[in-house]
């Protein structure tokens, strides 16, 4: 008895020593680490037990050594931050340590994370495909992680979260119940080697502003892209792993729906087509805007401006083009569209729109086997200078590409955002912070400017988004000295 009395002693969280609190081992009733305790330091795997929660107060730091871990085996995490008052989970020392492993299983609880800090760890949260509750993130940072989130359970709420100068920020695989969906909405993320890799089927991306990432979305199932701003990376959206145009990657399992997103100075791919669905997009200045090697009957292509970009659309493999149609495909460097598919199979490509009047001036736009004899013929009439600008499974039209002027930036007291808006139409505009919480609100804005006021804020980085009702114009950064 004494040696058992001896053993829980050990294991409880009770030793401090220069204010802070040593953990490790069993958690076997409910329990509360606090601010006033804290730091919380890991010296070994603490493991939350079933039916047991585990709850995390305002303010209250954790800290992992070496291989530590939290688990939470069919129990509960609860560690719900505020605005003022975050909670920090980070390594105790310069190396990426620590995880936290949801293992719920048959559960039905709510793992929650509000207004937390996550830096310089393996895996912040891993959430394992045995489990069937809800994990819900938001209004949290995930700097310098290897992976801030790696989930293949069922599923996931990430909502207004920051994320930057991780490996990976987002991965998923197996969220295949229309009942159990993946959402990731109102994101900012920085500085990855893959913004968000998902295998999923249903899996929802919303909002989301991704600037230079190698690779912005890695979508090799199905789900809706929408609303996102994918900018300044190698690839933008692609089917495979690597961001290079020739690796065949992973075979996808789905269908993805890709609308209403501005794909803008990607390197060397806007969009990767494998099956995917794109509809209502703007693909600017990339090495590439669309890249496509395999395309279905089920799929559509339609209503998008692919313009300024090396090459507009490269198509490798032939199937079937009469679904992709109604594009406004110009101005692109060196060919709006370049067809090399092998064995020189013809190909039909009606009904878009390429700037010009007549098939003589667009002939030279177009790479086929009038320029190398070992690649098939393109025909690409009849052209529609109209059809672009009115089809929608939204119903919207199209966001024609726009100049943005946001200056003087960095500013001290206020800064002015000059936009087209030669109908008047009626804007909005929302800044957010680091966290990805908006912060400032301005709405029916009218005219083609509009005033930023600091309004208190602090010295920082910031983002913007503008958008009308037609969906979103354009995002970026705002400095503020």
């Amino acid at each position: 008895m004494k040696k058992l009395i001896l053993l829980s002693l050990i294991l409880l969280p009770i030793i401090k020593s220069n204010a802070q609190t040593y953990v490790s081992g069993g958690i076997y009733s409910n329990t509360t680490w606090t601010k006033a305790a804290s730091p919380y330091v890991l010296t070994d795997t603490v493991v939350v037990f079933p039916g047991v929660t585990l709850t995390i107060e305002p303010g209250a730091t954790v800290k992992f050594t070496d291989t530590s871990c939290i688990e939470i085996r069919e129990a509960k995490i609860t560690a719900k931050g505020t605005t003022t008052d975050s909670i920090i989970f980070t390594s105790n020392s310069l190396a990426k340590q620590g995880t936290i492993i949801i293992n719920i299983g048959k559960t039905i609880d709510t793992n929650e994370f509000h207004f937390c800090k996550f830096d310089l760890l393996y895996v912040p949260i891993q959430y394992n495909y045995i489990s069937f509750s809800p994990v819900i993130v938001k209004n949290s940072s995930f700097t310098n992680n290897e992976y801030a989130i790696y989930q293949t359970g069922r599923y996931a709420l990430i909502d207004s979260c920051y994320f930057k100068d991780n490996t990976t920020s987002i991965y998923f695989s197996e969220s295949t119940l229309a009942s159990s969906p993946v959402y990731v909405s109102n994101c900012i993320i920085q500085n990855s080697w893959c913004g968000i890799c998902g295998t999923g089927n249903q899996t929802i991306y919303k909002n989301i502003l991704i600037d230079s990432v190698i690779t912005g979305i890695v979508n090799t199932g199905g789900g809706l892209i929408e609303h996102c701003s994918i900018t300044n990376g190698k690839a933008g959206i692609s089917n495979t792993i690597a961001p290079s145009l020739e690796h065949p990657g992973i075979t996808p399992s789905g269908h993805p729906v890709i609308k209403d997103c501005i794909i803008k100075n990607n390197s060397i791919v806007g969009i990767k087509v494998w099956e995917d669905t794109i509809i209502n997009c703007i693909i600017d200045s990339n090495g590439v805007g669309l890249f496509i090697r395999y395309h279905t009957y089920n799929n559509c292509i339609k209503q998008n401006s692919i313009s300024y970009n090396a090459v507009g659309i490269h198509i490798k493999e032939y199937r079937n083009l009469d679904n992709i149609y109604c594009n406004k495909i110009c101005s692109n460097k060196n060919y709006d569209l370049f067809y090399n598919v092998p064995f020189g199979t013809n190909s039909s490509f009606p009904n878009n729109y390429f700037c010009t009047s007549d098939s003589i001036s667009t002939r030279p736009r177009i790479f086929d086997g009038y320029i190398d004899i070992k690649y098939g013929l393109v025909n690409f009439m009849p052209m529609d200078s109209g059809c672009y600008k009115g089809l929608s499974i939204s119903d919207k039209k199209l966001i024609e590409n726009q100049t943005i002027k946001l200056y003087p930036n960095p500013f001290s007291d206020n800064a002015t955002l000059e936009f087209d808006n030669p109908q008047a139409k009626a804007h909005h505009l929302s800044i957010f912070n680091t966290l990805g919480q908006s912060i400032l609100n301005i709405e029916n804005i009218k005219n083609d400017k509009i005033l930023i006021d600091r309004n208190g804020l602090q010295s920082g980085m910031y983002y913007y988004r503008l958008s009308n009702s037609d969906g979103v114009v354009g995002s970026g950064k705002v400095l503020i000295e």
